[in-house]
C-alpha cells in the first residue's frame, strides 16, 4: 500500500512579479536538447525562450512604441507548466500592450510552438511537471529592429510605497506588503494541506517518488477565488488539489491606484509518495 509521506506548498504571485517568493523554492532546472551541452544552460534556454517570443510580436512592439513615444520598451512576461512529455501544458500572459489582444493570442501560439523541453526526473526516473515564468523587455535599436534588452526571472518585491497592494487573507495584519503575501501564503497552504485528501488522490497511482502538483488561481476584484485550475502527475491528485483550494475563504483584494483587481498565483505542491 503506497501512502503519501511529504507535503510541502510554497505560494507565488505572478500578477506583481513573475518568480519564486520563497527561497526554498529554485526555479525548475528545465532546458531544451540544444541547450544541454551549452556552456551556460540556463542562459541558452532563456535565451531561446525570449528570442521566439520577442520574434512572435514584433510589428505589435514596434506600432506600440511608435504610438507611445513617451515609452522606451514594452514588458512581456510569460508563466506556463511544462508536462511530462515535454509540451507547455498552460500559459498566462501579462504585456505592457495589454489593450491589444492579438498580442497576448500571438504570445501563447509561440509558447505552444516552443521546441520539446528537456524535462527533469526525479529519483526514480519518472518525468516530472516544472512551472516556468519569464519576463522579457524590448526596445527598439538605433537600425529600428525590436531587440531583447532584459530577460528576467527573479522575484521583483512589491516596494511598500507602490500604489498596487497585495491581497489580504482575513486576519493577517502589517504594513509590509511581503509580509502581508508571507501571511496569505501560511495560510492558504495550511487550509490546503488539511483538506488534501491523500488516500483519494493516490488511488491507482503506480509511481513513487518525489513529485509536483501546480494549482493556478486568482483573487478576484471581489476577494473570491476564481480561474482554478490545477496540473499533477494525474487527474486524483489534480482534483484533491483543487477540492482543497475551494475551502480558502473570501480574501481582501489587492488593489492598484485605489480600485480593486484581479491577482494571480501560483501554489507549488511538492509531495512525495512511498510504499
Amino acid at each position: 500500500m503506497k501512502n503519501l509521506v511529504s507535503i510541502c506548498f510554497i505560494l507565488l504571485t505572478y500578477s506583481f512579479s513573475f518568480s519564486q517568493s520563497n527561497p526554498d523554492f529554485k526555479q525548475p532546472n528545465l532546458s531544451f536538447k540544444k541547450c544541454v551541452d551549452d556552456e551556460n544552460r540556463e542562459k541558452c534556454f532563456n535565451t531561446l525562450i525570449a528570442n521566439k517570443l520577442t520574434n512572435s510580436v514584433k510589428t505589435e512592439i514596434k506600432n506600440y512604441l511608435e504610438i507611445n513615444k513617451d515609452k522606451d520598451y514594452v514588458v512581456n512576461r510569460a508563466s506556463f507548466v511544462v508536462g511530462e512529455n515535454g509540451k507547455a501544458l498552460i500559459e498566462s500572459i501579462q504585456t505592457t500592450n495589454s489593450k491589444n489582444t492579438e498580442v497576448g493570442n500571438k504570445l501563447k501560439r509561440a509558447i505552444l510552438d516552443l521546441p520539446e523541453f528537456s524535462v527533469r526526473k526525479n529519483e526514480y526516473n519518472h518525468s516530472l511537471l516544472s512551472y516556468y515564468t519569464i519576463g522579457i523587455k524590448n526596445g527598439i535599436d538605433k537600425n529600428n529592429e525590436v531587440i531583447v534588452l532584459d530577460i528576467n526571472n527573479k522575484e521583483k518585491k512589491q516596494p511598500n510605497n507602490s500604489n498596487q497592494t497585495n491581497p489580504i487573507y482575513p486576519g493577517c495584519k502589517s504594513k509590509d506588503n511581503e509580509e502581508l503575501k508571507k501571511c496569505l501564503s501560511y495560510n492558504v497552504s495550511k487550509i490546503v494541506g488539511s483538506n488534501f485528501k491523500s488516500k483519494k488522490a493516490l488511488k491507482r497511482f503506480k509511481k513513487k517518488g518525489s513529485f509536483y502538483i501546480y494549482v493556478l488561481f486568482a483573487v478576484d476584484e471581489n476577494g473570491k477565488l476564481s480561474n482554478l485550475k490545477a496540473f499533477g502527475p494525474n487527474k486524483n491528485f489534480e482534483k484533491q488539489a483543487l477540492s482543497a483550494l475551494k475551502k480558502v475563504k473570501k480574501i481582501t483584494p489587492g488593489t492598484k491606484n485605489g480600485k480593486n483587481i484581479k491577482v494571480f498565483y501560483s501554489l507549488p505542491i511538492k509531495l512525495k509518495v512511498a510504499k
